[in-house]
């Protein structure tokens, strides 16, 4: 089964999340015998990264 996982570190809402969804869903059809119905996704907005042992700010920004 088609595991995706995202992390972004701005705020995705919930139109840009079901679009995404889609878009795996798209994705995940060029496999022979899957489609979206096997998907499993995990999104996570808002996440911190670390960069060459520091902590990123989050982006304040709106994902859209």
């Amino acid at each position: 089964m088609p595991f995706i996982s995202t992390k972004t570190n701005v705020t995705v809402s919930k139109e840009k999340e079901t679009q995404l969804k889609e878009r795996f869903g798209q994705a995940i059809s060029i496999i022979p015998g899957k489609s979206k119905n096997w998907q499993d996704l995990l999104l996570k907005d808002k996440q911190a990264f670390g960069e060459r042992g520091s902590m990123m700010q989050r982006d304040k920004k709106q994902f859209s």
